[in-house]
């Protein structure tokens, strides 16, 4: 039997800051497959967005040596909830979405990802079986990626794509640099500033020609590249509620 790669406290605690969640899985045994993988990698916790508020049992049937990670899952209504104490989330997707929008490999994404998992929980988010993310979900991620692959249309499921990921992430632990970063802001905080600020777009009647969805999956881009405190996302907010106060009420 093979033996794992010895790590230090200090890197099994930022492998546990990496939550895998799972939106609208439609297979129980990917479910379970996807605990198998989070406990053989060492990552945090399970995030089911879905309605049904357990997991089926034949979920279980999969989860070989690894139900606690099933019994410990949390099970949230919507992305958002999912994402809210994170401090930085990767969407994952294997067709084209926005042109000229960046997509990073799962290296990337691992060094991207425990960087910030110094500071909080962080998260690679995954689709339905079917049909992915949709765009929606996707702009609520900072950054996105990408499993490169030979062929024009891959055929991972879900359970090979989050393997894929967790075992890069586990990898990729043993060079990461242990060290405290200042306290970064969670995707709640981050939410309060977008939604403050595509008001004041608004108010201001701003015009992106790719529309204003696409222009705020690019903000979140830009700050994703320069991760923000949450004193500094404090000040910004501040100077938008400034400028809200000059601007006509709508209406």
């Amino acid at each position: 039997m093979a033996e794992g790669i010895p790590l230090t406290p200090a890197q099994a605690s930022l492998l546990r800051n990496v939550h895998i969640v799972l939106v609208q899985p439609e297979e129980p045994a990917n479910i379970g497959a996807v605990a198998r993988a989070i406990k053989n990698t060492g990552l945090g916790r399970l995030v089911l967005v879905q309605a049904e508020r357990t997991i089926p049992q034949a979920a279980y049937w999969v989860a070989h040596a690894s139900e606690d990670v099933l019994q410990q899952a949390r099970i949230v209504p919507d992305l958002r909830e999912a994402l809210a104490d994170t401090r930085l989330a990767v969407g994952t997707t294997q067709r084209p979405r926005v042109p000229h929008f960046p997509v990073i490999p799962p290296e990337e994404a691992a060094r991207r990802l425990l960087e910030a998992a110094h500071s909080g929980p962080v998260a690679i988010v995954f689709g339905r079986e079917s049909r992915g993310l949709d765009n929606a979900e996707l702009y609520q991620c900072a950054l996105w990626s990408r499993i490169p692959s030979p062929v024009t249309h891959p055929a991972y499921n879900l359970a090979q794509a989050v393997l894929i990921y967790a075992y890069t992430v586990y990898r990729s632990v043993q060079e990461a640099p242990v060290y405290q970063t200042a306290h970064l802001a969670s995707h709640r905080e981050y939410e309060a500033f977008y939604d403050r600020l595509q008001r004041v777009l608004e108010l201001a009647e701003f015009r992106s020609k790719d529309g204003m969805e696409r222009f705020m999956a690019r903000v979140r881009r830009a700050l994703a590249n320069m991760p923000l405190e949450s004193r500094d996302l404090a000040v910004l907010m501040k100077i938008l509620d400034a400028i809200l106060k000059k601007l006509p009420a709508p209406k």
